[in-house]
């Protein structure tokens, strides 16, 4: 077999095995991609767990830090002091939360942009189908509102500190 005739034959198998190689390549990123979206929905599961039970600690604590017995300045102060803390809880909170569903919302683009290139659209139909009406709530709606709804035992906690006699 001459040299020309085998460097032919590669050359006409190069496409076949660049295709393929190609196709290995997006399911690997898609993969890729999809672990990270997990990866971070299970931190957005993992946080939402922590400040639940880091605020509902706090409004634990108080109710065991305010002994009927303390002087009522004490009493207020404390009180106050596991409202801000809390209050500043629900804040950070919210933020991380925003932050990592803003991150989620990136990673499902690129996972949608990514594939266009397979044979079927998984992501692209669910967001289809999430859009029309009638559908379930949007996801993450309630968990939006979780560091919103925390903060109204706070800021009734403050304001009865400052303007209870």
């Amino acid at each position: 077999m001459s040299l020309h005739h085998l460097e032919s034959k590669v050359n006409s198998q190069s496409p076949n095995h660049d295709q393929n190689t190609d196709s290995q390549i997006i399911v690997q990123q898609y993969r890729a991609i999809m672990d990270m979206v997990q990866l971070n929905y299970g931190r957005r599961t993992s946080t939402n767990r922590f400040y639940l039970s880091l605020g509902s600690g706090l409004l634990v604590f108080l109710t065991y830090a305010v002994d009927p017995t303390m002087d009522v300045e004490i009493k207020q102060s404390a009180a106050a002091l596991v409202a801000v803390v809390g209050l500043v809880l629900c804040l950070v909170w919210g933020i991380q939360i925003r932050s990592l569903r803003h991150l989620i919302g990136i990673q499902m683009t690129l996972a949608i942009e990514l594939e266009e290139q397979l044979p079927f659209r998984f992501l692209k139909r669910q967001r289809e189908l999430q859009g029309n009406p009638g559908y379930s709530i949007r996801y993450g709606f309630v968990e939006q509102l979780l560091p919103f709804l925390m903060c109204f035992p706070f800021l009734l906690i403050l304001f009865l500190a400052f303007f209870r006699h």
